[in-house]
């Protein structure tokens, strides 16, 4: 199943160069524009201390998140797509380290982050975390598993970081 996934999302790679483009903004370029609209909601925002603790709570679980499963990423050995199979990547990045997707945990533990404090905010966050999990299998740098198990990871470990953010803040306000 994870091949047969794989081969009918990557068949839409390869066929035009719009279509190349497109499937490389939202699989590279598309995650960081989601931080930075995220920032730029500071500047735009009436309550900006508000504002300011939620944009900095969800880019620090996004980036927690990253940095446990990268820890796992580099110590899980798996080829991607491009590697075991007869494909041509749309970009070509690093060999190896397939499992679990990096760029799907960050944007997965973003999306819960924000959907924690903002839900309406956070469903475009989990559409946009689904469009760039997507846009990696079309490109052909990783296998659907390695996407779901990013998406999820990265989103049960923002939850949990968020939750211990929470009892922090709430031990630090009664001190």
């Amino acid at each position: 199943m994870n091949e047969n996934l794989f081969y009918l999302l990557n068949g839409f790679a390869g066929k035009s160069a719009f279509g190349d483009s497109a499937i490389y903004f939202f699989a590279e370029i598309f995650p960081w524009l989601l931080v930075l609209g995220l920032i730029a909601f500071i500047f735009f925002a009436k309550n900006k201390k508000d504002v300011s603790k939620f944009v900095a709570i969800s880019i620090l679980c996004a980036l927690l998140s990253w940095f446990v499963i990268s820890f796992f990423k580099y110590n899980i050995h798996t080829p991607r797509p491009f590697e075991t199979l007869n494909i041509r990547p749309v970009f070509f990045t690093e060999q190896g380290d397939s499992m679990p997707s990096g760029h799907s945990a960050f944007v997965g533990a973003l999306a819960v982050a924000v959907y924690l404090q903002r839900k309406r905010l956070g469903w475009f966050f989990i559409l946009g975390a689904l469009v760039v999990g997507i846009a990696r299998i079309m490109a052909g740098v990783h296998w659907p598993i390695d996407i779901l198990v990013g998406l999820v990871a990265g989103g049960v470990l923002s939850w949990l970081i968020y939750y211990l953010l929470n009892k922090l803040f709430a031990k630090l306000k009664t001190v």
